[in-house]
């Protein structure tokens, strides 16, 4: 994409075009020399060199990269994906001039590469050309060449690898080509892995590896160590005690009762139940000498502390003693008597216990002399001296261990062996005593006399023991765990089924949103519709309105000048009137003054003419009665002079009021035109004004129109898409629920077989008692190796245990099924003797041993290409991965 759009940025001119490679970074085409030659060119030696150096870290028939291979004429012949690289006798056509010249891209070789190859000198390639004009053939000397191997400086030991065996008795490390095996219980090196092969006869070169170990892994059974190095994985095999050799001890079938072994001369002296002694030389399995006390069973025998000497107490109570280089009796019958245990105090000395609980010290060559004498009390059955012969250890009948002071036959130290005593073994060091008694083995410090083990019955099902109760304890838990998943399960599934509600009623109300939006958005638009029509007659509205205004304000103004005519008419009818009003009002002052005179006048006349009747004869009463009804008739005169006079006044004022009331009617008619005019103006005009408003709002009006519908449709998508995620939730919590369902069923059903388990576990269990307790079979004897570091203890069913003297530890097992024995005693090179029961004697390894079983790979051919990292075993340890 970034390509695309510098290109188009330069297409369009954005940006200036440059080159993207400066001059000094132009390739430039490689000069090939002519060469002048009287032979052809060698391939092999000629020109494979070269290849090698340059190109063959790609082109090899392992690592063909463009499927190209130029370790040979052949291969190069056969070309690579793009097809032939050589044309023979033409090297202008050959492709692969090309790219080595740098003409034609891919250069080659490639300017940055990891193998450090460099472009060709012009010599190289003029090789190359006269190499392909003569037709590109030759051969490659396939010339065998032996590897010289040189040893891993001691110095470079670093540690890559570890591994611990599944039983936990040994762990392995790697330690540059050397592999060390330790054993854990004794803290101590096992064995050093070496292959004889690689030591070319040397003993003292032990490597496991030409390289340092890369890997190592036990197999399962603990039985095989591998260890992978650089393309070779080794299988090393531990050799299990095995029975070395089986002598016969004493002649004509005479039982072993007793049996001492001195390492340092390679000797053991037996004792058997006839009363014959006999030493043997353990070198040659040769008898050395033998001596019988007849009628007598060796019941113990010692040796002392150098070997030289053997004591052997018989069932007479008697002691009796032999030089063991010679078979010369030391001792004479009048040893102690009623010995019941007997030890060498020192190389002259012994100390034999007696009944009462009584010790007795005596010198070998003088028996019937007790040199000292102490009574601890108890009953005796065993005796032990300390290195040095200052400490005597005393085992007691009644579970008791004491340690006496030699110096004065004091009770030092009181310890419980917890059954009663009958053997006691002292480590050469003097630092542990091992007190034997029933199944139970116990192991004392003797610095502070405190027990650091207590070693007993079979360990491996002691642990099976430990084991099942660890498998009940866990099945126990199980139920618990059970029963809290049932209801974590159960609360999950709730919470599933909430979650399963809850996104179902988001789903609906997202679905109630779109159709609710899905409506505010057709209203809008609706609306929108509307405003558009609106919008588009707004103009011709607003004509008609300003039409309509200017049409009523016409007619408004009309009514107004003829309500203003009207009133004018009114005014000048209203001053006729008013002028008629005042004519009228004077003449008909006038009137009632002339009315009252003529009245008077005839009122006068009439009683003028009453008094002249009355007076016949009185001419002046007649006189002034005819002068007064002439008055009257006079003045009756000017009253209808007057009435005439009225008549044209009245009409007169007639007139005035009816062209008022014309006027007044005018003009109410005017006036009743003028108001619905002025309405309908102040309508026209609100609309007008309402229209013109109206058009100042639409722009915001379609603006908010416009904001719903995209709002709407905001919402709408919006809606849409949480639609679409709450279809997901739904489906997918859909899912949970179904899973959390049957997760409770599940868990259910774990729970009820998690109940039935506790029944089997306890059954198992119990069987793990009742093996362990089989296995708790009283221990007879036991012998520690020569360097302190193990203990051996004997059983009555014939089985020998190794055991940790550090912590009591299990070690590694001997079985021996079907050889019951009585004494187990440490022969040189770590070799243990068993005997007792029989006239044989027993020699078996007491250490396992590693060696080489098998090597993977290794050779020129092998199928390891390179350093194995790891290693593992399959469960069944029939694989190795």
């Amino acid at each position: 994409m970034k390509y695309r759009i510098l290109t188009t940025m330069l297409a369009w001119g954005w940006i200036p075009a440059v080159p993207l490679l400066s001059a000094a970074d132009q390739p430039t085409v490689l000069e090939v020399a002519e060469l002048t030659r009287d032979k052809p060119v060698d391939f092999s030696r000629e020109i494979l060199p070269i290849f090698r150096k340059n190109c063959l870290a790609c082109h090899n028939a392992r690592d063909t990269e463009g499927d190209l291979n130029l370790e040979t004429p052949a291969t190069i012949a056969k070309g690579g994906e793009s097809g032939a690289v050589v044309v023979p006798g033409k090297a202008a056509e050959s492709s692969l001039m090309r790219h080595v010249r740098q003409i034609e891209k891919p250069f080659m070789p490639p300017r940055r590469n990891k193998v450090s190859a460099n472009k060709l000198t012009p010599h190289q390639l003029g090789l190359i050309q006269s190499w392909i004009n003569e037709g590109a053939k030759g051969e490659v000397a396939q010339v065998a060449q032996e590897f010289n191997w040189r040893p891993v400086p001691f110095a470079l030991a670093p540690i890559y690898a570890t591994a611990i065996s599944p039983d936990g008795q040994y762990a392995a490390s790697g330690r540059g080509n050397q592999i060390f095996v330790y054993h854990l219980p004794t803290r101590r090196l096992a064995a050093r892995l070496s292959d004889p092969s690689l030591g070319k006869g040397n003993p003292a070169v032990a490597v496991a590896h030409r390289d340092v170990v890369q890997s190592l892994a036990f197999s399962p059974d603990g039985q095989t160590l591998a260890s992978g190095g650089y393309r070779v994985a080794k299988l090393w095999q531990r050799q299990p005690a095995a029975v070395n050799e089986l002598l016969t001890l004493l002649p004509g079938g005479e039982t072993v009762t007793a049996i001492g072994v001195a390492p340092a001369q390679a000797r053991a002296v037996i004792a058997g139940s006839a009363g014959g002694v006999q030493a043997i030389d353990l070198q040659g399995a040769m008898p050395l000498w033998r001596d019988q006390v007849s009628g007598q069973v060796a019941a113990q025998l010692a040796l002392s502390r150098n070997g030289e000497r053997v004591a052997v107490l018989f069932t007479d109570g008697r002691v009796r003693a032999w030089e063991t280089a010679t078979g010369e009796r030391v001792t004479c019958e009048w040893a102690p008597m009623g010995a019941q245990a007997v030890a060498w105090l020192n190389d002259e000395q012994l100390a034999s216990a007696h009944p009462g609980g009584v010790i007795k010290i005596w010198a070998a060559i003088n028996p019937g002399h007790v040199v000292n004498e102490w009574k601890p009390g108890g009953d005796i059955p065993a005796l032990a001296v300390l290195p040095g012969g200052g400490k005597i250890v005393v085992g007691c009948a009644d579970s008791k261990v004491l340690v006496l002071n030699v110096g004065d036959g004091k009770v030092e130290t009181e310890i419980d062996h917890g059954a009663p005593v009958t053997g006691l073994r002292v480590r050469a060091d003097g630092k542990q005593v091992t007190t034997l008694g029933g199944s139970t083995v116990r192991l004392w410090d003797t610095d502070k006399w405190t027990m650091t083990a207590q070693l007993q019955g079979n360990p491996l099902a002691a642990e099976s023991v430990a084991r099942a109760e660890q498998a009940l304890a866990f099945v126990k838990a199980e139920i618990g765990y059970h029963k809290a998943n049932v209801e974590s399960e159960e609360k999950n599934l709730k919470k599933g089924r909430d979650a399963a509600k809850k996104a179902t009623e988001a789903l609906a109300k997202h679905e109630k949103t779109l159709v609710d939006k899905t409506k505010e958005k057709t209203d809008a638009e609706i609306g929108l519709k509307k405003l558009a029509d609106e919008i588009a007659a707004l103009p011709k509205n607003i004509e008609v309105a300003v039409k309509a205004k200017a049409d009523i304000d016409t007619v408004l103004k009309t009514a107004q000048a003829l309500v203003a005519k009207a009133k004018a008419a009114l005014a000048t009818a209203s001053e006729a009137k008013a002028q008629a009003d005042a004519a009228k009002v004077k003449l008909s002052a006038e009137l009632m003054e002339l009315g009252s005179a003529a009245q008077n006048a005839r009122q006068l006349a009439a009683e003028a003419r009453a008094v002249s009747a009355k007076a016949k004869d009185d001419k002046t009463l007649a006189t002034q009665a005819d002068v007064v009804a002439a008055l009257a008739k006079r003045k009756a005169g000017e009253f209808e002079a007057a009435l005439d006079r009225h008549a044209p006044t009245k009409q007169q004022l007639a007139k005035a009021e009816t062209e008022q009331q014309t006027a007044t009617l005018s003009l109410a008619a005017a006036e009743a035109k003028v108001k619905p005019a002025q309405s309908e103006l102040d309508e026209k005009t609100k609309v007008l004004a309402a229209l013109e408003e109206r058009k100042k709002k639409t722009p915001e009006e379609k603006k908010n129109f416009d904001k719903k519908i995209a709002d709407a449709a905001s919402a709408v998508d919006k809606a849409k898409r949480e639609i679409d995620l709450a279809k997901s939730e739904v489906g997918f919590t859909g899912e949970n629920v179904k899973t959390a369902e049957s997760n409770v069923e599940k868990a259910k059903a774990g729970q009820a077989e998690a109940g039935k388990l506790p029944v089997e576990r306890e059954a198992a269990l119990a069987e793990a008692k009742l093996i362990a307790e089989a296995w708790m079979q009283d221990c007879l004897d036991a012998t520690y190796s020569a360097d302190g570091s193990l203990i051996y203890t004997l059983s009555i069913d014939g089985r020998v245990q190794a055991w940790a003297t550090a912590n009591g530890a299990r070690s590694h097992p001997i079985g021996l099924a079907g050889r019951p024995a009585q004494f187990v005693r440490l022969l040189n090179e770590g070799r243990l003797v068993l005997a007792g029961g029989s006239p044989e004697m027993t020699i078996i390894t007491s250490k396992p041993k590693w060696s080489l079983a098998r090597s993977i790979g290794g050779s020129d051919d092998s199928p390891i290409e390179d350093r194995v990292i790891a290693l593992d075993f399959s469960p069944d340890g029939e694989r190795l991965a």
